[in-house]
C-alpha cells in the first residue's frame, strides 16, 4: 500500500523563495515529519538540505524536500492539525423574486437595502442571498453542514430573520475552532436592478460584519436573459471563502 507524503516545495525564482505545499505518493517507509524552521533570509542551500528530509533535485532552481509521511504530519483523516492548515468553502443561495404579493419583501443584499427595486424577494428569513451564501461557505469549510441545519425554514422563530445573525453564528463557529477568515469572493447573479452602484456599499457592510482584516471581493453578473435568473424570477449568489487556522 503506497504511503501518502506531505511535501514542501521550495522554489527559487529571481532571488525570491516561494514555499509551496504539495502531496505525493511513494512506497517509502514511515518517517517522522520534519519541517524546515530556518528563517527566510538566513539560510544557505546546505542549511536547507541538512534540516530537511529527502532531497529531490529537479534542477538548480527547483528543489523539493520531503517532510515525512502524511499520517505523521497531522493532515490525514481531515484532522487539520498541520502547521499550514487552510480550508476552502463554497456557498450558494437562490431566492425567488416577485413584483408584488404578500410573500414579497424588500430586496436586501449583503445587509444593504436596494431602494426603488421593482422586485421583491421571497424567503423565510429576510432573503439575503449574499449573506446566506457566505455563511454556507464558512460552514462548508468547517465541515459543519449548511444554514438550513441551524435555521430551518419551517421554524417560525426564524421568520423574517436578520441574515447578519446567521453570518454571526458561522463566524462564531469558525472562531471556536480557531479559524479566521482570510478571503471572501462572492458573485451575485441578477438581471435587474443593476447592482454596480451598490457594490461598494455591499462590500463595506460585509467588511464590517466579518472584520477589517478580510480581503473581500463582490462581483455582480446578469444571466444574459436566460432561465429563471435571466427572466428576473430569481436572484442567486455564489461565494468562496478561505479560512486559516490560528497558532
Amino acid at each position: 500500500m503506497p504511503n501518502f507524503s506531505y511535501c514542501i516545495a521550495l522554489i527559487l525564482i529571481s532571488g525570491c523563495l516561494l514555499l509551496v505545499e504539495a502531496f505525493r505518493i511513494d512506497n517509502l517507509g514511515p518517517s517522522k515529519a520534519r519541517l524546515i524552521r530556518t528563517p527566510i533570509g538566513t539560510f544557505s542551500s546546505s542549511d536547507l538540505l541538512s534540516q530537511s528530509g529527502t532531497h529531490y533535485s529537479v534542477n538548480e532552481r527547483y528543489r523539493i524536500y520531503s517532510t515525512g509521511i502524511l499520517a505523521n504530519s497531522g493532515y490525514s483523516q481531515g484532522r487539520g492539525n498541520g502547521p499550514f492548515t487552510t480550508r476552502v468553502g463554497f456557498g450558494y443561495d437562490l431566492h425567488r423574486l416577485v413584483k408584488d404579493g404578500a410573500d414579497g419583501k424588500t430586496l436586501i443584499i449583503g445587509g444593504v437595502k436596494i431602494p426603488d427595486s421593482e422586485f421583491l424577494v421571497v424567503g423565510h428569513s429576510d432573503g439575503d442571498v449574499l449573506l446566506h451564501s457566505v455563511s454556507d461557505a464558512i460552514l462548508g469549510a468547517l465541515g459543519k453542514g449548511d444554514i438550513g441545519d441551524y435555521f430551518p425554514d419551517n421554524n417560525a422563530e426564524y421568520k423574517d430573520y436578520d441574515s447578519s445573525k446567521i453570518l454571526a453564528l458561522a463566524l462564531e463557529m469558525a472562531s471556536e475552532l480557531n479559524y479566521r477568515i482570510q478571503n471572501i469572493d462572492t458573485c451575485l447573479i441578477l438581471e435587474r436592478p443593476k447592482l454596480g452602484p451598490f457594490k461598494d456599499k455591499i462590500k463595506q457592510n460585509l467588511q464590517e460584519l466579518v472584520g477589517k482584516h478580510v480581503c473581500i471581493n463582490v462581483k455582480a453578473k446578469t444571466n444574459e436573459k436566460l432561465d429563471s435568473l435571466g427572466e428576473n424570477k430569481a436572484i442567486a449568489c455564489h461565494s468562496v471563502v478561505l479560512l486559516e487556522r490560528g497558532g
